[in-house]
C-alpha cells in the first residue's frame, strides 16, 4: 500500500541494547547461561549429535554474485506466514543472508510483506523510499538511525538493494515493507504523521487547523517535552467533539496515526521503567503485529530481528518474546511461524555503545566442538528430520519446558563475519 492520496500530500505512492541469549554447550556436562552455571545432564552421545548435524546441513556460497539456493528449506517455508531470521546486531554477514532470504521467500513462497524491527512510522517511511526511491527520504532516515545499530554502510546497502529489487517487479506485485516495534526515533513518528497531511492546512476543518499547524511545526529535543506533545495531540484526534474531522483530515491512516503517537508514547514510559522496558516492549510489538495481520488477514511476512524476539517459547529467564505472546493470544498459530536463529563462530559484532567498535561475538556462539571441519561462512541445519536428537533433547539453549524443536527447527551458522562499520554521509 502506498500512502499518500490526492492533491498535495507527501506520500506519492530504537534503544537499550538488544537482550541476546549467552550459551555454550557441554554434552552431558553442563550448560553456561549467561553469568550462572548449572549442572544438566544430558543422556546423548556428542558424537551422536555432530553426526546429525553434519547430515543435516547445507553449505551457501557467499564467494560468487549467484542468488542463494534455499530449496532443500522449501518444505519447511511452505505454509508459513510469518518466518522470522534471529540475529546478533551489527554483524556483516547478516545483511546479505537477509537480503537473499527475503528475496527468495518473494520468488517462491509469496511473502509480500518484510517485517522490520522498526517502529511502524519509521517503516512508513522506509516503505516510501522502496516504493519511490527518494534518495533525500533515504539520507533522513539514515539520520535518524545515527548511532544505533541500524545505522550502519551495510544495512544502508541492504535498503538499497531492496529498492533495486522493488523496482525489478511488475507495478501489480510491489512488497511492502512495514514496522512493528516501538516507535524508537521520535523524529520517525512526527516525520511519517506530517506526511499524511496536505501542505495546504486551509484542507481541513477550522476547528482543528491550529492544532494541525502546531503539529507541523513542532520541533523539541528533549525527550520529556516530545512525550507531552504526543500525548496532548493524541487527546485531541480523540476528543468527541473533534474526531470526525481528524478523521476527515488523515481518512484511512487514521489509526495509523493512533498508533504511531501510542507506540512514542509508550517508548518514552518504558525508559522511564527500564526494569519492565523488555517485558513491555515485546507485548508492544505483539498488539502492533496483531494491528498488520488485521490489515492483511492473508498476508505472508518475512523479517530480520534480534534473536531474542524470535523464540517460539521462553528461554532461560527471560520474559515472552513477541512471537511466544502472540502464538498465546492467537494472533498467530504456531504452525505457521518458523522461526530460524543464527549462531556463530569467529565472528563479530560493531558495539554501538562503544563508538562502534569491532567486538567477538560471545550470544549466540555456536559450540565448535559440535561440527566436524567445515569451510562455508554460512551453514543451515535443519533439526527436525528423522532420528533427529533435537527432537528429544533441549540442546543449543536452555528453555523452560519442551526440546529444542519446540523453539524453533531451523538455525543458520555463520563464521568469519566482520563487524558492520559506520555510516558517514
Amino acid at each position: 500500500m502506498i500512502f499518500a492520496a490526492k492533491g498535495n500530500r507527501k506520500y506519492t505512492h530504537l534503544n537499550p541494547k538488544s537482550t541476546f541469549l549467552s550459551f555454550s554447550l557441554i554434552l552431558g556436562i553442563s550448560i553456561l547461561w549467561g553469568c550462572d552455571q548449572k549442572e544438566r545432564k544430558v543422556s546423548i552421545d556428542e558424537n551422536t549429535v555432530i553426526s546429525y548435524l553434519d547430515n543435516n546441513s547445507f553449505a551457501l556460497s557467499t564467494s560468487d554474485s549467484k542468488p542463494f539456493d534455499l530449496s532443500p528449506l522449501d518444505d519447511s517455508f511452505k505454509r508459513k506466514r510469518i518466518i522470522l531470521l534471529g540475529e546478533v546486531h551489527g554483524s556483516q554477514i547478516n545483511e546479505k543472508l537477509d537480503l537473499e532470504i527475503f528475496k527468495y521467500l518473494y520468488q517462491k513462497h509469496g511473502v509480500r510483506h518484510y517485517l522490520g524491527e522498526s517502529g511502524y512510522g519509521m517503516g512508513l517511511l522506509i516503505n516510501e523510499y522502496i516504493q519511490t526511491g527518494d534518495e533525500q527520504l533515504l539520507k533522513s532516515i539514515f539520520q535518524l538511525w545515527s548511532g544505533t545499530f541500524s545505522g550502519t554502510q551495510q544495512n544502508y546497502e541492504r535498503i538499497k538493494a531492496l529498492r533495486a529489487f522493488n523496482v525489478s517487479l511488475p507495478s501489480y506485485a510491489k512488497f511492502k515493507y512495514v514496522g512493528i516495534d516501538l516507535e524508537q526515533q521520535f523524529g520517525a513518528g512526527f516525520l511519517a504523521i506530517k506526511r499524511f497531511l496536505f501542505d495546504d492546512l486551509n484542507y481541513y476543518d477550522k476547528s482543528i487547523r491550529q492544532a494541525l499547524a502546531s503539529f507541523v511545526s513542532f520541533q523539541n529535543n528533549n525527550f520529556n517535552s516530545v512525550n507531552a506533545y504526543c500525548q496532548y495531540f493524541l487527546q485531541q484526534i480523540r476528543k468527541e467533539s473533534l474526531v470526525e474531522s481528524y478523521k476527515r483530515a488523515f481518512g484511512k491512516h487514521y489509526q495509523e496515526v493512533e498508533l504511531i503517537l501510542e507506540n512514542m508514547i509508550m517508548r518514552h514510559a518504558l525508559h522511564q521503567n527500564p526494569k519492565s522496558y523488555i517485558a513491555k516492549r515485546e507485548n508492544q510489538i505483539t498488539e502492533n503485529l496483531d494491528f498488520i495481520m488485521n490489515q492483511d488477514p492473508i498476508g505472508n511476512f518475512y523479517g530480520k530481528w534480534g534473536a531474542f524476539h524470535i523464540w517460539k517459547n521462553n528461554v532461560g529467564n527471560q520474559p515472552s518474546s513477541f512471537i511466544k505472546l502472540a502464538i498465546k493470544r492467537g494472533v498467530i498459530n504456531k504452525d505457521d511461524v518458523l522461526s530460524i536463529p543464527i549462531f556463530y563462530s569467529n565472528s563479530y559484532y560493531a558495539d554501538k555503545n562503544s563508538d562502534f567498535r569491532s567486538t567477538s561475538i560471545s550470544s549466540m556462539a555456536f559450540p565448535e566442538n559440535l561440527t566436524s571441519n567445515e569451510t562455508s561462512s554460512i551453514k543451515f541445519y535443519r533439526l527436525n528430520e528423522e532420528s533427529s536428537p533435537f527432537l528429544e533433547h533441549m540442546l543449543l539453549i536452555e528453555g523452560e519446558e519442551g526440546v529444542v524443536t519446540d523453539y524453533f527447527t531451523e538455525f543458520i551458522k555463520i563464521s568469519g563475519s566482520k563487524a558492520a562499520t559506520r555510516l558517514i554521509f
